[in-house]
């Protein structure tokens, strides 16, 4: 039977409740990296060190055309003739029905009994009288109005037509003249202060107004047609001249361009490189035919040529990545040593903040925390779990946070507040006890294996084993 004690549920309590403090000083591989370079030779046995790191990503080679809509919409012709056809032919969609340009502030009168609804509608006349003495009214909307949509926009509700709105907020809005503001109109939502601030009466639009929208229309209505032909027709040639794009270019009139040994991501001239460009490109074999793939304004055919696999780098190609990473692990040995030495100095005057003014370094003292916590500008307190059972003023370190090396000085230990034990007590006996039928459990198991193995009931084939793990490691 697994049982937790009374004892055992108020030590592990202070465990995790028991507080430290620190002051500690890290020493930054960036602080120390000014004074660290490397040699040719030292870079080069960094690389061999290091070498299954270095890998040459895959290039491609391909060559490709681009249909390009700003290009055919600049030879596309639409003729007046053409325009007022469409005009004459559609004039439904140009016709303006009667609407009202409005603004207004809602006071919400929805599930609320007679005394509040009288009391809203005090507070709406007060916020009328300040509109009728000239306050801005998209101040007071924003500052009183509980319409969501329209509340922030300072009440701006944009252009109604008739229907749309409530049919006594319409029957006002419709009557009103531009920069007019009516009473409060009472609806089945609540009261509203409205000001109209345009009104169009219904009328057909005349040719004139709308010419250049629907010139635009047509012309890329047009391109549309055409580029739909093009692709059709260049992604056929293509087909046809996998070997050599450029005559596939000739047959439908399109420049033909190259693109060798290219990374994925890097750009390619007149092409925005898109994720889904970029996977259609890496995706597909030797030999065929990518896209068309559409990108903003762009639509684009390749033939891929040539593809370089994935493969070991050569120091030539990644000499300055290696220099670097070779600098950087050589000032994180300094880094290293430096804190050490720091660490020793601190324990010599038995005050990590003298040494640190000596070492020209800076030490931060923490807060309170707990052996779960973290403290700022250092990480998990994990790093640091001596901290709870050194004596105070003790220096220790450096430890590893990061890339940085840090030494630090205990400050102060706060005992856990044994009033708070109530509490937890429930929460940290159901989570040992868990962990001890687990513990319980591994144990039985284990045990029971071996009792089979010698009885002869299980059997373990090792080799076989081994064989799998050597297959499926990495």
């Amino acid at each position: 039977d697994v049982t937790v004690t009374t004892a055992e549920l108020e030590q592990e309590f202070k465990r995790r409740e028991e507080k430290a403090r620190i002051e500690f000083v890290a020493v930054t591989p960036a602080s120390v990296q000014s004074s660290v370079s490397s040699t040719p030779a030292e870079v080069e046995e960094y690389f061999k060190k290091n070498r299954a790191v270095y890998m040459a990503p895959e290039k491609r080679s391909f060559q490709y055309m681009v249909i390009d809509d700003a290009k055919l919409a600049s030879r596309v012709q639409i003729s007046r003739q053409e325009v007022e056809r469409y005009y004459n032919e559609n004039k439904d969609r140009f016709r303006v029905q009667d609407r009202v340009h409005a603004t207004h502030i809602l006071f919400k009168t929805t599930d609320k009994t007679p005394d509040e609804i009288k009391k809203i509608e005090a507070k709406a006349q007060d916020v009328l009288k300040q509109v009728r003495a000239g306050k801005d009214f998209a101040a007071l909307a924003k500052a009183n109005s509980e319409d969501t949509g329209s509340g922030q926009k300072g009440g701006d509700i944009g252009w109604v037509t008739r229907t749309q709105t409530l049919p006594e907020f319409e029957q006002k809005a419709f009557s009103m003249k531009p920069g007019e503001i009516s009473d409060l109109v009472k609806t089945q939502v609540g009261f509203h202060i409205i000001k109209a601030l345009e009104r169009e009466q219904a009328r057909l639009r005349p040719f004139e107004e709308v010419q250049p929208t629907i010139r635009e229309e047509l012309t890329k209505d047009r391109v549309e047609v055409e580029k739909s032909r093009l692709l059709d027709a260049a992604r056929a040639a293509a087909s046809r001249h996998v070997q050599n794009l450029e005559d596939a270019g000739r047959e439908v009139g399109l420049p033909v361009s190259t693109v060798a040994r290219m990374e994925r991501g890097k750009p390619i001239p007149e092409v925005a490189v898109t994720p889904a460009l970029g996977e259609a490109l890496f995706s597909a074999l030797k030999g065929t035919v990518v896209g068309p793939v559409q990108m903003a304004g762009k639509s684009m055919i390749a033939v891929v040529t040539e593809i370089v696999p994935t493969r070991q780098a050569e120091l030539a190609e990644v000499t300055e990545r290696a220099k670097n990473d070779c600098n950087l692990a050589k000032a994180r040995d300094a880094a290293e040593a430096r804190a050490k030495q720091l660490a020793e100095r601190a324990r010599a005057l038995g005050d990590l903040k003298k040494a640190a003014k000596e070492f020209k370094l800076e030490a931060k003292t923490s807060e309170l925390f707990t052996r779960e916590g973290s403290i700022p500008g250092l990480g998990s307190a994990a790093i640091v779990r001596e901290a709870f059972t050194a004596p105070s003023h003790s220096i220790l370190g450096p430890v590893i946070a990061g890339s940085d090396r840090v030494a630090y000085q205990v400050v102060e230990h706060a005992p856990a507040d044994m009033a708070q034990f109530a509490k937890q007590r429930t929460t940290i006996h159901d989570q040992l006890l868990g962990n001890q039928q687990n513990e319980a459990w591994e144990i039985f198991r284990q045990e029971l294996r071996e009792r089979l193995k010698r009885q002869g009931k299980i059997k373990i084939y090792q080799d076989r084993v081994d064989r799998f793990v050597a297959a499926n490691r990495g």
